[in-house]
């Protein structure tokens, strides 16, 4: 339920501005769901599709140890947005540290479920969301 929260929550924070999206396979589901197929860029899904794509590679690397703005842009030029939100569950390894250092690095955070969900939000300049 939390996911499907949160996913609703992206899609009005954003207000109608082009957004990008890393997250688990639980959320994706969630957000196609409910938005349906909502955007692409060119040929990158808004959320990502773990299929081993460049979107959820990007996921991966933002839920490892090492969370960087390097991979916030990244997924902005991906995703052709300057909005990107990550999403965090409590149950990924980790999750306690992985918070903290997106948590130093966010413009803004929300939590959804009791905390079972939380998501980050990044603002890129567009000038250095392209590669």
């Amino acid at each position: 339920r939390a996911d499907f929260e949160a996913a609703r929550f992206i899609d009005r924070d954003a207000a109608g501005e082009p957004y990008t999206v890393l997250a688990n396979q639980s959320v994706s589901a969630a957000a196609v769901a409910t938005l349906g197929f909502k955007r692409y860029a060119k040929d990158i899904f808004f959320y990502p599709i773990p299929t081993g794509g460049p979107l959820y590679q990007t996921f991966l690397r933002m839920t490892g140890n090492t969370p960087s703005t390097d991979d916030i842009k990244e997924a902005a030029a991906l995703g052709q947005s300057r909005l990107v939100y990550v999403v965090l569950n409590a149950y990924w390894w980790d999750a306690e540290l992985v918070a903290q250092r997106l948590a130093a690095l966010t413009d803004a955070s929300w939590s959804f479920g009791d905390g079972n969900v939380t998501v980050y939000r990044f603002t890129i300049n567009p000038s250095k969301a392209s590669p």
